[in-house]
């Protein structure tokens, strides 16, 4: 049981060592909060680029059916036309045949 105490050296060579680790625990800890702080910016850039994306992903979407719906609009009024056309001659040729 002589030895069971330090001896101030050891003990002022141990409190210098520990002092040693806690900076550099401390530039650690620095650096991951530096780096936590960088992943919140990059996430929030993120969310607003995917933001953006889903905007023009529906403008393109309302601009892709614009010329399909033109179109649609002159294939009714072509096939109106037709049918009044040929509803109109059906008409004069019934007229036509009566009226002899």
């Amino acid at each position: 049981m002589e030895n069971q105490y330090i001896g101030r050296g050891e003990h002022e060579e141990f409190v210098r060592r520990m002092e040693d680790e806690h900076r550099r625990m401390n530039v650690r800890i620095r650096s991951v909060e530096q780096k936590a702080d960088t992943l919140v910016e990059l996430t929030a850039s993120v969310e607003s680029i995917a933001a953006s994306v889903k905007t023009l992903t529906e403008k393109v979407a309302d601009l892709e059916r614009k010329p399909a719906e033109n179109w649609n609009t002159v294939v009714k009024a072509g096939l109106t036309a037709v049918g009044a056309a040929l509803g109109g001659g059906l008409i004069g040729v019934l007229a036509a045949t009566l009226v002899k």
